[in-house]
């Protein structure tokens, strides 16, 4: 269910320009379930015959839909409620000015919650104020000040204080710029510069709180002895599960921005550009680097770590006549990089396992030299069984594991002739998960009523991990019973070509291979994708056309969406990242025909 309620009134009685505006919304959702089960037959191949069909026998018999084993229901109900005073007016026709002050306050509370604490009511409190001046449309000065208050922190860090300043020079609006008015149409310089706030804590509710585990390791008290041998008076234990953190408070990101908005040739060609620069700071966080001697069950949460994020934004329009021919094309792009600056980390012993002045989600990886070939081993053969035994000759590093030719091959970055966690570096050619750059460009034509148009839309700067989930994408992970050997396992390393590299899976194992599945180069793929998005065409009839059938509006249009996908993953979407190695439902592709008609 869903309710909103908005009043307005002016107060013009009082001053021009000043109103008064008040909202209250509820809404609830509700939610119940029960559980049913059913199984299908299971069957394992044996054979093939000659006409292509298989021999199979069955291992396990599917069951029907059972009977209700279980039910449950959730909810939850959200209370918003939001006053304003707003205050807009312009004087001797040049000066435009308006301004807000404005409370709200949220009210969210679950049902079955998994804790009593969760049933109590989430809350939060905001005050925002904001002025505005325009002095005849060529100078822009706006300024805010929000106050919000969090149920997170303790009094006194409770609320986080969050003020902004920006402001704008229209050049084009200039008496002096006219006699380029022709050739630039607009030119607007911006720049802002603001703070704003994170209260998002990692962990349970009211973190400021010490929090206690009722379900410890328990004691005798020794009192009265046994019974059969089985302690009488053993109680249960109580312990603190997390610190009180009474100093929380909000975490900090600082904005900049400047940026120009510019108009050539009467319009057709309007673009923005934007650079922009944010700093975090205070990062809420549980430490993992304090030691267990400090008597911490857990570590504490504290403001802790700097994280940069700086880029550059924009996007551009062409319009053009060619007769009666219309053409638009619009394109946009975004390119961002995060550092890590701070983060909660002990000083590693070699520099290249240091995750500072990294990008967020940096992997630690093995790199991966290659896989193992025959001239890798000492080879003995065995005449009798026709076995062969592998030795790893010397000056190879131990790799810790049984390996032979085709298992993935791992560098000794530090030398020391073993394979091990320490060898493990974020130096290196794979970028995190989340993209670099986000693109699009979108082209539409237009003709005496017919119309076409079509959106691509792209990323790159990222990768994915083809064994985020083993059991999903390594054959015969849990067993040759449990596992099934897609057509991608045919590009594998193979005995009789011991010495092809341009595989995508290393040697094959009956049974689970840890070595082999290690987060490694091997398994990476540049996850960079270009996407056809949208397709749509059709024709738009005129109001000459309508007249005589007595139509406003008659629209005929073909739509498609999610059309095709070109990419260096081609194992699943690439939208999909990691995505449990591809074993989630994919983007779907549909078409769509329709007819607009309004009478």
């Amino acid at each position: 269910m869903q309710s909103k309620v908005t009043l307005e009134q002016d107060l013009d009685f009082i001053t021009k320009g000043l109103s008064v505006k008040g909202t209250v919304s509820f809404d609830a959702t509700s939610g119940q379930y029960i559980n049913r089960t059913m199984s299908a037959n299971s069957y394992y191949a044996l054979s093939r015959n000659e006409d292509g069909t298989l021999n199979y026998e069955q291992r396990n018999a599917g069951s029907a839909l059972s009977n209700p084993t279980g039910a449950s229901s959730e909810g939850d109900k959200r209370i918003y409620i939001e006053a304003s005073l707003n205050y807009k007016n312009t004087f001797n026709n040049k000066h435009d000015v308006t301004a807000m002050l404005l409370y709200n306050q949220k009210d969210r509370q679950l049902q079955n919650a998994s804790s009593g604490i969760n049933l109590l009511p989430y809350r939060k409190q905001s005050v925002v104020a904001r002025a505005s001046y325009d002095y005849d449309s060529r100078y822009m000065l706006e300024a805010s000040f929000g106050m919000t208050g969090s149920e997170n922190f303790a009094k006194g860090h409770r609320w986080g204080i969050f003020p902004a300043v920006g402001g704008a020079w229209f050049v084009s609006h200039e008496k002096w710029f006219e006699p380029l008015l022709k050739t630039v149409n607009k030119l607007k310089l911006r720049a802002s510069y603001g703070i704003t706030g994170n209260d998002d804590v990692p962990g349970g509710r009211y973190p400021y709180l010490e929090e206690m585990n009722q379900s410890a390791g328990g004691l005798n008290l020794g009192i009265s002895g046994t019974s059969n041998g089985t302690l009488q008076n053993w109680m249960g234990g109580l312990a603190e599960s997390y610190a009180a953190a009474p100093k929380l408070k909000w975490e900090i990101e600082r904005k900049i921005n400047v940026g120009f908005d510019l108009g050539l040739f009467e319009g057709r060609v309007d673009m923005s550009v934007d650079y922009f620069s944010n700093r975090r700071k205070d990062i809420l966080i549980t430490r993992n680097t304090i030691p267990s001697m400090s008597g911490l069950r857990n570590g504490p949460r504290q403001n802790f770590g700097i994280v940069t994020n700086k880029g550059i934004d924009g996007n551009i329009t062409l319009k053009e006549h060619f007769g009666k021919l219309n053409a638009t094309i619009r394109g946009n792009f975004t390119y961002t990089k995060n550092k890590i600056v701070e983060y909660d980390e002990i000083d590693p012993l070699y520099s290249y396992q240091r995750y500072t002045g990294h990008t967020i989600n940096t992997p630690l990886l093995y790199v991966a030299e290659g896989l193992y070939t025959p001239d890798d081993f000492d080879i003995e053969y065995n005449a009798v069984t026709g076995a062969e035994t592998y030795t790893l000759r010397d000056g190879m590093p131990n790799p810790g594991a049984q390996v032979s030719p085709g298992d993935i091959k791992y560098k000794d970055l530090n030398g020391d002739g073993v394979i091990d966690g320490y060898d493990r570096t974020y130096n290196h050619n794979v970028d995190s998960d989340s993209p670099k750059i986000v693109y699009g460009i979108a082209l539409d034509l237009e003709y005496k009523g017919f119309f076409a148009g079509i959106f691509f839309q792209g990323a790159a700067g990222c990768s994915v991990n083809l064994m985020a989930k083993a059991s999903n994408f390594m054959p015969f992970n849990q067993g040759k019973d449990a596992s099934s050997a897609r057509m991608e396992a045919m590009s594998r390393w193979t005995a009789s070509d011991p010495y092809n590299q341009n595989v995508l899976y290393p040697r094959m194992h009956s049974s689970e291979f840890s070595y082999n599945l290690n987060s490694s180069t091997w398994w990476y793929r540049d996850a960079s994708f270009i996407r056809l998005k949208n397709i749509e065409f059709g024709y738009q009839f005129n109001k000459k056309q309508l007249k005589a059938i007595r139509f406003q509006n008659l629209r005929l249009y073909v739509q498609g969406s999610n059309i095709a996908v070109w990419d260096k993953v081609k194992y699943w979407d690439p939208e999909l990242g990691d995505a449990n190695s591809g074993a989630k439902y994919p983007l779907s592709r549909t078409w769509t025909a329709g007819i607009e008609v309004t009478f």
